[in-house]
């Protein structure tokens, strides 16, 4: 369940806790520190998202990321 923090304009923001090299062609990889726009968090365990430097977009590991 997302965290109210994580809500800015009517959307959810996460900050990277680690770095995430993707394991498949739909997902998302990232740095530590990357910021998130959290799309869909449908799943318990991979959310799809949206790096904001970069307008990347793909599924990553929810355990990896915390809400801003």
């Amino acid at each position: 369940m997302i965290a109210p923090e994580g809500i800015r304009d009517g959307r959810y923001y996460a900050e990277a806790l680690y770095t995430f090299a993707g394991e498949g062609v739909e997902d998302l990889p990232f740095k530590k520190g990357d910021l998130i726009e959290v799309l869909d968090c449908a799943d318990a365990n991979w959310w799809r998202g949206k790096i904001l430097d970069s307008n990347e977009d793909g599924l990553f590991p929810a355990c990896l990321v915390k809400f801003t």
